[in-house]
């Protein structure tokens, strides 16, 4: 008996600063900074197709491919690239409709 009545508090204890710790994380006043991020190009991520075309680059200068199979990898990249998005769309349209059900949830 005293083990269930144990048990039965440390969960309430559990809860109820799960609870609290949420309130404070997720209110209002903690949210709103004057911290702005600056993103310079250092910083930023590069493009993958740049990255694609620096190892292609790379190799075609080592002499691992011609410049003719590295034409052919980007062409057969970018026609991939097009079905994907003619299949799931533009990824601007997608962060769009997630960016609306985002506002619609709130």
């Amino acid at each position: 008996m005293k083990q269930i009545i144990a048990s039965v508090a440390a969960a309430g204890i559990l809860v109820v600063g799960a609870f609290a710790a949420s309130t404070i994380t997720s209110s209002e006043a903690s949210a709103q900074t004057d911290d702005v991020t600056v993103v310079t190009d250092e910083v930023a991520r590069p493009h993958p197709g740049a990255i694609v075309d620096d190892v292609l680059d790379d190799l075609v200068e080592k002499g691992t491919l011609r410049q003719d199979q590295a034409d052919a990898v980007k062409d057969g990249l970018a026609a991939k690239h097009e079905e994907l998005k003619e299949k799931f769309g533009d990824r601007r349209d997608r962060r769009a409709h997630r960016q609306e059900m985002r506002e619609q949830v709130e």
